[in-house]
Order: structure tokens, then sequence, then C-alpha cells
């Protein structure tokens, strides 16, 4: 009996020995309920990228209501200029850098996934064709055709596509010579910060180093603080204000439809307010706007032999806006 049950065990232990024990895999989570789906199916296998995008304003660009007040101020013949970088088709058919084809499906879904992924059938716009990314062939899944392709993260191409094209959506020009270019810091370090998490496919989730497709830019609170720095001084009468672009690759504001507003107001020893000044900075009045790096210097006079002056700087992302809807891109104050 004794010999039966050690027969027993040494079969049992023989069994673990040439059977192991499964290897631990990291389900899939699939496409979560909250993500509602895309063009092309996109969110199945790609769910955290679909939800990132929609909440962004490349995922709101045709739904956007400032954009759409902004448009309906134009006159039509006006307003078709705005669709092709609003509802764009896929740029990699006319080539990144170059102004796309204006997109007639999904057009809620505005800079959609296939305006920068897809590679259409030719003479099929609607089919999902080739899709193209940053990720080597061999590490993507056989769920569609993929071409690999590296310029999505070291160059600013698609970027100009829309950013590239005119006096009031230009940012890639002042990019161009700035110390930005020069050390090879491109719109994506800023705009689409690194991130390592699961891409879900049919292999299941593989983690993988990548970007998120948020694109924080002037609504962003935390990209807008680190865009500029002010540096206050009262000597001899004068009030002495740097404005440093210190954060910003490109001008400061970047865009044509934006604002940023200088306000300075002086307090006496009394409390009583002893001067205002206001200065600002825009492309469509004056194209006063501040380079990438550079400290704009503006001297005021105090009008108090002592007391406080504070500055702040304010971002208005439409010049129609109040100054109390607008963003404090930063502020600083100074006893004298």
């Amino acid at each position: 009996m004794k010999r039966a049950r050690i027969a027993q065990l040494a079969a049992l232990a023989l069994a673990v020995v040439l059977v192991p024990f499964p290897a631990r895999r990291v389900e899939s989570q699939g496409a979560p309920q909250s993500v509602k789906p895309v063009q092309n199916g996109c969110h199945l296998c790609h769910a955290e990228y679909v939800r990132e995008w929609r909440d962004s304003h490349h995922g709101l660009a045709w739904t956007d209501s400032l954009y759409q007040a902004a448009k309906d101020k134009l006159p039509k013949d006006q307003q078709a200029k705005c669709l092709p970088c609003h509802i764009p088709n896929p740029v990699q058919v006319s080539g990144p850098g170059k102004i796309p084809a204006v997109r007639t499906k999904a057009q809620d879904e505005g800079v959609a996934c296939v305006s920068c992924h897809q590679i259409p059938v030719h003479g099929k716009p609607d089919d999902i064709g080739t899709i193209v990314g940053p990720y080597p062939v061999d590490q993507m899944a056989k769920s569609h055709p993929y071409k690999h392709d590296k310029s999505l993260v070291d160059s600013i191409a698609l970027c100009a596509s829309c950013h590239g094209i005119d006096r009031d959506h230009n940012q890639v020009e002042s990019w161009k010579g700035s110390v930005y270019e020069k050390e090879k810091v491109l719109c994506q370090h800023c705009h689409m910060p690194e991130v390592k998490r699961a891409i879900h496919d049919k292999r299941g989730a593989i983690p993988r180093e990548g970007r998120k497709h948020t694109w924080p830019g002037a609504r962003d609170a935390g990209m807008l603080k680190k865009a500029a720095t002010l540096d206050v001084a009262v000597e001899g009468g004068k009030v002495r204000v740097g404005i440093t672009n210190s954060g910003a690759g490109h001008n400061f504001p970047g865009s044509g439809e934006r604002e940023v507003v200088l306000i300075v107001t002086v307090t006496g020893a009394d409390g009583k307010e002893a001067a205002s000044y206001r200065e600002v900075f825009d492309l469509r009045t004056r194209d006063n706007r501040i380079k990438p790096k550079e400290r704009r210097a503006l001297e005021f006079d105090a009008k108090a032999a002592t007391g406080m002056v504070k500055v702040r700087l304010l971002y208005k992302l439409t010049p129609e806006w109040d100054e109390a809807k607008a963003a404090v891109a930063a502020e600083h104050e100074a006893k004298f």
C-alpha cells in the first residue's frame, strides 16, 4: 500500500515536470464600451489612442463651436479654405506637407485616424487600404495591410500639411531656423507626450513605446504656463517688463486667430492705481508675435515713487473674447 502511494506521488511529480504550467499572458481588454466606434474600426485594436484623440482638438476639429463660429463669419466662398484641414482626407494621398483634400465621410471625426494613417486603395477612398505607423512591420498584427513610416516620429512633414500652409496657420515657419530646429526638437516632442502602453491587437496586449494622441496646445493650462515667462523691474521711474517665449517651439501666440495681451498695473504707496497699460501681441494687427526663445523688452512710466507693479499675460483663443474669458499664461509682481 505504501509502495503504491509512493508510486502515485512519483507519477504526479513526473507529470508536473513533463506538463509545464501555461505561460502567463496579459489579456487584451478589447475596446472599452465608452469608446465610440470610428471610421474603419480603429477603435477595435487601438482603443486608448482613440479615447485620447476623441477629446483632443484634432478630434474636435470640425465640431468645435469656436471653429464653427469663426467659419460662419466668413463669406461662403472663403469658408471652403477651412475644410481641408478640419475634415481632411488622408494626407498620405496628396503627400505630407501638402494641403489635403476634403473628406466627405464621417466629418464629425474632424482630423480623423485615417487623415494621418491611411493610404486608401486607388479609386476606393473609403477602403481601409494600407495603414502607416511608426512601428516596424514585424511588431504589428496582420489585421490589415501595414507600412512602416519612421517619418511620423522623426519629421514634421505631416504636421506641416495643416500647420504650415498659410499666414494664419504657419507655426512651422517660425519653428524653422529656431533653436528647436537646430536641436531637432520636433512638434511631436511637445504636442505628443511619450507613453508606454499596450496596443490591443490579435496577439494580445503588447506594451510598446509610443506617443499620446492628445496634442495639448493653447487650450491646455499646463502647456500655456510653460510657453512664456515674465520679468519685471522698476528703475528711474520706469517699469521695465521682459516677456520671453521660453517654451513655445514657434511664435507666441502661434496661430493667426489667437491674441496675447499684456496687462501692467502700477499701484502707489497709498494703494491707489497710479498707471495701467495694455499691450497686444497678435498676427492680424501688426504681427508683433514673440519668436522662439526671444525676450521682448517693454518700458512704461511708473507714475509713482514707490508702490507695487503687477503684470499679467493673458491668452485669448479669439480676439473677440472679453479678457475675463482669457487664460492666464504668466503673471509677476514687484515692489519698488
